[in-house]
C-alpha cells in the first residue's frame, strides 16, 4: 500500500479506459472452428488425426492474454499523467514558496496615498512569510530595479531579512517613469524559471504585483511571450479608495512662432473623473515649485470624463524663453505640469555655385527653395555665389550678398558646375576649417574642381553608358544622410530612375567613403574628408535631364539631413520624455563644447558623466552649459531640453481585468476567494511537477516493449504446427 499511496494522478478519469481489457479476454474466449470439409487425394494414405475438441469458454493462451492486458493498462496509466507524491511535499506552503514581489514605482504612483498603501501591502506580505519562503523584491517603472535579490535573501540572517527589506522601503519613493508592467512580469518569470529547488522537491512559484494597475500600464510586450506553466500571478491593486478625478496636460507640438506665438497642449481626463471644468495657465520655468496654480494667461477648458481636448494656449506676456503650462482643477497634481521652451529660429544660409539661375527650370538651382523649405526651427536663405565682405576703403567693392556678409553664417555650399579659381580657393579654405559642401558632378570637365577641393590627383571622369535607366543599390543606411530610411517600410530605393550619371573611380577619391552605388556598381554618392570638413560627391544631378531625384519623396529628407549634418542644432529647442534617451549626438557638436548639465533640481553633472547614460529620470528643464570663461563669468547655456512625463501615466483609470488573463497568465488575488485560488494554484504546481517527472514517457515505453514481446510470441506460436504423421 505504501507504493500506491506515493502516487498521484493529474487526470485519474482516464482509468475508466481500463475497461478496454475486456476486449482481449472476449477474443480469447471465442474460438473459430473450421466450416466445410475438402478431401485431397495426396493425403488418402495418411492416418487420420482429428483435432482435440475443447469447450469454447476455455482460455488457452494465458501468456498472450496477460501481455495484451498489460499493454492496455500501461497506455491507460500513461494518459492519467502520474507523479510521485513524495516529490510533492514541496507543494505545501509550510515547506516554503518561491515569491517575487513587483512593486510599482512609476509616475502614477505619485498620486495621493498610493505609495503609502503599497508599502503597507509589502509589509503585510513580509509579516505573513514562513521560514521556508524564498523572496525576491523588484521595483519597476520603465526599468526593473532589484530591491532584494533571492541570493541576498538566503545569505541574510533569517531574523534580519524583514528588517532589511523594510529599511530599504523607507528610503524608496515613486519615480517619474512609465509603467512597463510587461518588462517587470517577464523579468519575474525569468527569475522564477532559473530557480533550482533541488532534486526531489518542488516549491510553489508566485509573482505578487503591488501596483495601481492603471490603464496606461504597458502590457503589449507580453503578447509574444509564453508564460511559464506553474507560475501564478497575484494582483494587489492599490488606490481603490483614491479620489477618482485626475487630468493631465501634454505638449502636442513644438511652440508655434506665429503672431502671437502659441502652443498646443492636450488636456486628458481620466474615465472616473467627477469634474469637467479645468484651468490652464502659465508659470515661470524656474518659479518656486510650491507656488500653487498658474500666474498668468489663465484659460478655462471643459473636458468630459474619459476624453481629451486640444487647447491653443497663447504665449504669456513678457520675454519668456522657457515656461511651464500648469493645469488646476483635479485631485492629483503629479501630471499637472508641462515644461517647454520657446524656439528661436535659426538662420541657415546655403550658397549655390553654378551657372544656372533660380528661374532656369532645367537646372539644379530651380529646385533648391522647395528642397530646403522654412520650418518651425529655421529660416533658409539660398545665396547665388560666394558671399563677399564689405570693404569700405575700396569704393566699388560692394557686398555681393548683403544677407550673408560673413561666411560663418553659411551652413552648406552646393556646387552645380565648374568652379572659378577664386571660388575654388574660398571653398577649399572653408572646407578645411570644418565646412560642408555637396559637389554635383554635372560633367567630366567640372570634376576637375572636385579633385582640386579634395587636394587629390585629377582622374578621368566619363559619362556612364546607361541602358534605359539606372537605379540605386547598396545604400549605407547607417550614415546620417540615410538613417531615416533604415526601416523595412522606407528602405526601398529602387523607385527613382537615373537617365544619366558620371563614372568616378573609387580609388581616385582617396580616403573617401562610398554611401550609395548604382546597379552597375559605380559610385552614386560618396563622402570625402577635406581637412576638418566634409565634401559630399553626387555623380548625378536632380535636374530633369539627369534623374527623377527632384520628384522622389525621399530626396527631400535626405537633403535636409545633409543640412543638419552641416549645421547641427545650436542652442535650439529639444523636447524629451522621462526614461527616453536624449539626442546627445546633436549636443556633442555644439560650439563651444559642452562642459556640464544642470538638472531640473539644480544639481550639476559633468558632460562626460551625463554622456554615459543620457536618460532623464525626472521632468523639468535640462540645461547644457559651456565652461565658464574666467572665475566670475557665468557659463553660457548652449541648449535647453524640456523633459515631460510619459503621456500614458495620466491614464489612471483601472486596467481592464481580462487583459492579463487573455494573454495566458494564471491570475489569483483579492478578486477571488482564497478557497478557489488555493486549489487552482495547487493544480498548477502539480502540473509543473508532473511535466518535470514525465513518468508517462516511461509508461508508454514499457507499453511498446510489451507489445513488441506479444508480437514476437504470437508470431512464434503461429509458426509452430503439429508434427507430420508416418506413412
Amino acid at each position: 500500500m505504501g507504493f500506491f499511496s506515493s502516487l498521484s494522478f493529474l487526470t485519474p478519469l482516464y482509468f475508466a479506459a481500463g475497461l478496454a481489457i475486456a476486449g482481449p479476454i472476449l477474443f480469447h474466449l471465442i474460438r473459430r472452428t473450421p466450416k466445410g470439409r475438402q478431401d485431397f487425394s495426396s493425403v488418402m494414405f495418411l492416418t487420420p488425426s482429428p483435432p482435440r475438441i475443447t469447450r469454447r469458454s476455455r482460455i488457452e493462451n494465458w501468456l498472450l492474454l496477460l501481455l495484451r492486458i498489460l499493454a492496455i493498462l500501461l497506455i491507460v496509466a500513461a494518459f492519467t499523467r502520474p507523479l510521485w507524491r513524495e516529490f510533492q511535499s514541496g507543494l505545501d506552503d509550510s515547506d516554503g514558496r518561491e515569491l517575487v514581489v513587483l512593486l510599482d514605482q512609476s509616475a502614477s504612483m505619485q498620486r495621493v496615498g498610493l505609495w503609502d498603501e503599497a508599502v503597507e501591502r509589502v509589509q503585510t506580505l513580509l509579516a505573513d512569510l514562513t521560514p521556508g519562503d524564498q523572496l525576491t523584491v523588484l521595483t519597476f517603472d520603465d526599468q526593473v530595479h532589484p530591491l532584494m535579490d533571492r541570493t541576498e535573501w538566503l545569505e541574510l540572517d533569517p531574523a534580519q531579512r524583514t528588517a532589511v527589506v523594510e529599511g530599504r522601503l523607507e528610503e524608496l519613493r515613486p519615480g517619474w517613469g512609465a509603467s512597463y508592467l510587461d518588462r517587470a512580469l517577464i523579468e519575474a518569470a525569468d527569475r522564477l524559471e532559473q530557480v533550482d529547488a533541488g532534486p526531489g522537491s518542488f516549491r510553489p512559484r508566485r509573482v505578487v504585483v503591488i501596483a495601481d494597475l492603471q490603464a496606461g500600464s504597458r502590457w503589449e510586450g507580453l503578447q509574444g511571450h509564453e508564460w511559464p506553466k506553474g507560475v501564478a500571478v497575484e494582483l494587489m491593486r492599490v488606490g481603490a479608495e483614491s479620489p477618482p478625478t485626475n487630468a493631465g496636460v501634454q505638449l502636442v507640438g513644438l511652440p508655434q512662432m506665429d503672431d502671437p506665438p502659441f502652443v498646443r497642449v492636450r488636456v486628458s481626463s481620466s474615465d472616473g473623473s467627477t469634474t469637467e471644468k479645468f484651468e490652464l495657465g502659465w508659470r515661470g520655468a524656474f518659479d518656486d515649485p510650491a507656488t500653487p496654480g498658474p500666474t498668468s494667461g489663465v484659460v478655462s477648458v471643459y473636458v468630459p470624463p474619459g476624453q481629451s481636448r486640444v487647447v491653443r494656449l497663447p504665449q504669456a506676456e513678457g520675454d519668456i524663453a522657457a515656461a511651464k503650462v500648469v493645469l488646476v482643477g483635479d485631485e492629483h497634481p503629479f501630471d499637472n505640469l508641462c515644461h517647454l521652451t520657446w524656439p528661436e529660429r535659426r538662420e541657415e544660409r546655403i550658397v549655390y555655385l553654378g551657372a544656372d539661375t533660380a528661374s532656369d527650370r532645367e537646372g539644379l538651382r530651380f529646385f533648391l527653395e522647395p528642397l530646403f523649405a522654412d520650418t518651425e526651427e529655421r529660416n533658409v536663405t539660398i545665396l547665388d555665389g560666394w558671399p563677399q565682405t564689405t570693404d569700405a576703403s575700396e569704393p566699388g567693392n560692394g557686398v555681393a550678398n548683403e544677407a550673408a556678409a560673413d561666411d560663418s553664417q553659411v551652413a552648406l555650399v552646393i556646387v552645380g558646375g565648374e568652379l572659378e579659381s577664386v571660388q575654388q580657393t574660398q571653398l577649399r579654405n572653408w572646407l578645411q576649417s570644418g565646412g560642408t559642401a555637396l559637389f554635383v558632378v554635372v560633367s567630366g570637365e567640372s570634376a576637375a574642381g572636385l579633385y582640386a577641393l579634395a587636394d587629390l590627383p585629377v582622374a578621368d571622369v566619363t559619362e556612364a553608358v546607361v541602358d534605359g535607366y539606372a537605379m540605386l543599390r547598396e545604400v549605407d543606411f547607417d550614415h546620417p544622410l540615410f538613417r531615416m530610411l533604415n526601416d523595412p517600410r522606407y528602405s526601398d530605393v529602387s523607385k527613382v530612375r537615373f537617365w544619366k550619371h558620371r563614372v568616378v573611380s573609387e580609388d581616385s577619391l582617396g580616403k573617401g567613403r562610398v554611401l550609395a552605388r548604382f546597379d552597375d556598381g559605380s559610385i552614386a554618392m560618396a563622402e570625402v574628408p577635406v581637412g576638418t570638413g566634409r565634401l559630399y560627391v553626387l555623380t548625378s544631378g536632380w535636374d530633369r535631364s539627369d534623374s527623377q531625384l527632384a520628384t522622389w519623396p525621399k530626396f527631400i529628407p535626405i537633403m535636409n539631413a545633409l543640412l543638419e549634418v552641416a549645421r547641427p542644432k545650436r542652442g535650439g529647442v529639444s523636447q524629451g520624455t522621462v526614461g527616453e534617451p536624449l539626442p546627445v549626438e546633436i549636443f556633442a557638436a555644439l560650439t563651444p563644447a559642452p562642459a556640464e548639465v544642470v538638472l531640473p533640481r539644480g544639481d550639476h553633472r559633468s558632460w562626460s558623466e551625463f554622456m554615459t547614460a543620457p536618460i532623464p529620470t525626472e521632468p523639468g528643464l535640462y540645461r547644457i552649459m559651456a565652461a565658464a570663461e574666467g572665475s566670475e563669468a557665468e557659463p553660457n547655456v548652449l541648449a535647453t531640453v524640456a523633459v515631460n512625463l510619459p503621456a500614458d501615466e495620466s491614464q489612471t483609470e483601472p486596467l481592464a481585468a481580462d487583459v492579463l488573463d487573455s494573454l495566458g497568465i494564471r491570475l489569483t488575488g483579492e478578486g477571488q476567494p482564497e478557497a478557489v485560488d488555493a486549489p487552482r494554484e495547487e493544480q498548477l504546481a502539480r502540473g509543473e511537477l508532473e511535466s518535470r517527472q514525465k513518468l508517462w514517457r516511461w509508461l508508454l515505453g514499457a507499453a511498446l516493449a510489451v507489445l513488441l514481446l506479444e508480437t514476437l510470441l504470437a508470431a512464434r506460436r503461429g509458426s509452430v504446427g503439429e508434427a507430420p504423421a508416418t506413412v
